[in-house]
């Protein structure tokens, strides 16, 4: 009997074969970088619109959400996103 024919039944084997599973319907990491960048953008627009802002711990000055949709935030975003 080969190798290949023996069923892992052991609890490691199939901890490995639900991670390769998983691990197989997850987009290429590309597109995982893209699709973050598109919620990170509709996030600060609706912040920004409701106008959230946090509190700069260092002196206390507040600090406001910018949209990254606009074109001051685009022009912010573009040679910042390195």
């Amino acid at each position: 009997m080969s190798m290949s024919s023996i069923p892992s039944s052991s609890q490691s084997g199939k901890l490995y074969g639900w991670v390769e599973r998983i691990g197989n319907k997850v987009p290429h990491p590309f597109l995982l970088f893209i699709y973050l960048i598109i919620v990170l953008m509709v996030t600060t627009a609706i912040l920004s619109a409701f106008g959230v802002s946090a509190k700069n711990p260092t002196d206390g000055t507040p600090v406001v959400v910018k949209n990254l949709l606009s074109v001051e935030g685009l022009h912010w975003f573009l040679p910042n996103v390195i």
